[in-house]
C-alpha cells in the first residue's frame, strides 16, 4: 500500500515539474503497428510556450556585489517561458544607466563574460534583452557599489581572487 502511495505521488509531482517546466508528453501522432500511438524522442517533445509570463531576470552579479577594475565579471541570467532559438544581448552602463554599451551578443546563453573597466568611482548598471520570435524582454541590475579601482596611492589593492 505505501509503495503505491509512493507511486501515485512520485507521478503527480513528475506531471506538476513537467507543466511547471512547459514540456508536454510526446504528441501521439505515430503508429507503433500495435494501434497504440509511439512516443517521439525527447528532442522532439513539444513545448507550450506562455508569452504573456516571457521573462528574464539577472542572477549574478548582485546588487552589493565589489567591482574591481580590471578583473573580468561573469554576468548571468534566467529565461523564463522563452521558446525556441533566442539571443541575448548583455549591455553594460558605467554612468549609472544613462548610456549603454554592448558587451556582446549570444546565441541561447544563460551568461557572458565582461572586463570591469578601471573606471574608480564609476557606478555599473548591467541589462539583458531576450530577442526571440515573440519579440524582447529584459532585465536591468544596478551594482550598488562604485567600480574600485587597482591602484590606491600607488600602491596595488589585493583582490580577493588574486594571489601574490
Amino acid at each position: 500500500m505505501f509503495r503505491k502511495i509512493m507511486a501515485v505521488s512520485a507521478t503527480v509531482a513528475l506531471v506538476a515539474l513537467s507543466a511547471c517546466s512547459s514540456v508536454t508528453g510526446p504528441e501521439k501522432t505515430k503508429s507503433n503497428g500495435s494501434g497504440r500511438p509511439a512516443p517521439r524522442p525527447p528532442q522532439e517533445l513539444d513545448r507550450v510556450c506562455l508569452s504573456d509570463l516571457r521573462a528574464v531576470s539577472i542572477t549574478s552579479p548582485s546588487e552589493g556585489a565589489l567591482l574591481y577594475g580590471d578583473e573580468v565579471l561573469m554576468v548571468q541570467w534566467q529565461t523564463r517561458e522563452i521558446c525556441g532559438r533566442y539571443t541575448a544581448e548583455l549591455l553594460v552602463s558605467t554612468d549609472n544607466g544613462r548610456n549603454f554599451d554592448s558587451a556582446g551578443t549570444y546565441v541561447n546563453a544563460t551568461s557572458a563574460l565582461w572586463r570591469i573597466p578601471n573606471l574608480d568611482g564609476a557606478k555599473v548598471v548591467t541589462k539583458v534583452i531576450i530577442h526571440d520570435s515573440e519579440g524582447e524582454v529584459f532585465d536591468d541590475l544596478a551594482v550598488a557599489h562604485p567600480i574600485y579601482g587597482h591602484t590606491n596611492g600607488g600602491h596595488r589593492i589585493k583582490v580577493p581572487q588574486q594571489r601574490d
